[in-house]
């Protein structure tokens, strides 16, 4: 599915998302988190609004996956793809202001509100935690 679909020089942020997705799990390719953050790089650059590279991209930030570890990059990227109601980075975001992650201040109201939201987009592990939390 990977190589075939799209390759590295492609201008397009769905297809560069895609591949780096391959990158990133090791689908159909050898697993490298260095080329799945350049391809997410590249795709959120293309286009800011693409909420699943933004939503990889936090991921990347906040584990440190071919970056530097860097919570507040995480926000910054997480921020953009849930106000496209991307349920991940609805939910992750929520993660971080309910613990307080790594120096981000805890705000628990408005990560209740940000899984209420991510669970209202489908992201069962929100609804979970919601039901947990109640």
């Amino acid at each position: 599915m990977c190589q075939e679909a799209v390759n590295a020089d492609d201008k397009n942020a769905h297809n560069l998302t895609e591949l780096a997705v391959c990158y990133l799990y090791g689908i159909g390719t050898t697993k490298n988190y260095y080329t799945a953050f350049s391809l997410l790089e590249q795709a959120c650059n293309i286009d800011i609004h693409t909420a699943e590279a933004q939503d990889l991209l936090g991921d990347c930030y906040r584990n440190g996956w071919g970056t530097s570890q860097n919570i507040k990059e995480a926000v910054n990227h997480y921020s953009i793809a849930a106000q496209k109601h991307n349920s991940c980075a609805q939910y992750s975001l929520g993660m971080i202001y309910f613990y307080g992650e790594n120096g981000i201040p805890k705000n628990e109201k408005l990560a209740y509100h940000l899984f209420e939201h991510s669970a209202k987009n489908g992201n069962e592990d929100a609804q979970k935690w919601l039901d947990e939390h109640r």
